[in-house]
């Protein structure tokens, strides 16, 4: 018979390892943060993210827009405006049982952020996924995104799984809803999980997409961090490039000193 002891620490364990896969308990997607909860390292899984571009075709009647996905071009979006549709692919149909979604203003998805050390003051989450409730997925909690300096536009900002998903299979597609004020260009920040814990999980290459609003203070940031390491790169090679220089020096004086030497003792 099992004692009462153990019956209460078996409930007490159960409790713990369904509780996890009831979502991500974070709100920002970085290798750190992630890894830290799967207990293993992101690889590649072969997921992609896309959004549509809309151009005008000329040839066509009333000059109708057509949604379609061009490399090294970005999707738009009008503040308020029509939602977008955020697509999950892989070179086969492909079926995963956890994510973590956000759109963060600026054109560097938070992974890169952490990387430069831009991590005080984390960029806000805006737009809204739709109907999430009907994919398995809620909104993040907001004591999660607290947690880690987040804040969101709406509570659906930020988005995980309910649970394990039982449908999600590639191509999954997210309507993004976009966010009430032009923010300039916005990043879609992903991450894809194959199951729970110490199972393979994917960060997502990200995606960005444009408002009409000017550089934003997140660019202005990326772009300062960069100038920086190339400055601090610049003075440390000159630094390096001197020492050499005069490693050099000190042994060509120190081999003429020694060839002054040999000839002396052959002289003598």
């Amino acid at each position: 018979m099992i004692s009462i002891e153990t019956a209460i620490t078996v409930l007490i364990y159960a409790s713990i390892v369904t509780a996890l896969p009831g979502g991500a308990p974070k709100c920002r997607i970085t290798d750190t943060t992630i890894m830290s909860g799967h207990h293993i390292a992101g690889s590649d899984q072969g997921f992609t993210l896309t959004a549509p571009v809309t151009e005008l075709l000329s040839l066509l009647p009333l000059l109708l827009p057509v949604a379609f996905t061009q490399p090294n071009r970005r999707a738009t979006y009008t503040a308020g405006g029509t939602a977008i549709a955020i697509t999950v692919n892989n070179a086969q149909p492909t079926s995963f049982k956890g994510i973590l979604a956000y759109v963060s203003v600026g054109a560097t998805q938070d992974s890169t952020l952490t990387a430069m050390g831009l991590t005080t003051n984390p960029p806000m989450h805006v737009g809204a996924f739709q109907n999430i409730s009907a994919l398995g997925l809620r909104a993040q909690t907001n004591a999660s995104c607290s947690a880690q300096s987040v804040v969101n536009e709406v509570a659906e900002s930020t988005i995980t799984h309910s649970s394990p998903l039982k449908n999600a299979i590639t191509p999954f597609t997210l309507m993004w809803q976009p966010p009430a004020a032009d923010e300039g260009t916005v990043t879609v920040n992903m991450v894809i999980s194959i199951g729970t814990k110490k199972t393979p999980y994917q960060i997502l290459q990200s995606v960005q997409i444009s408002g009409s609003s000017g550089t934003t203070a997140v660019d202005t940031a990326v772009a300062n961090a960069a100038t920086s390491t190339i400055a601090d790169a610049t003075v440390t090679n000159a630094a390096n490039g001197k020492t050499t220089a005069k490693t050099k020096k000190h042994k060509h004086h120190k081999n003429s000193h020694s060839k002054a030497a040999r000839d002396v003792m052959t002289e003598q």
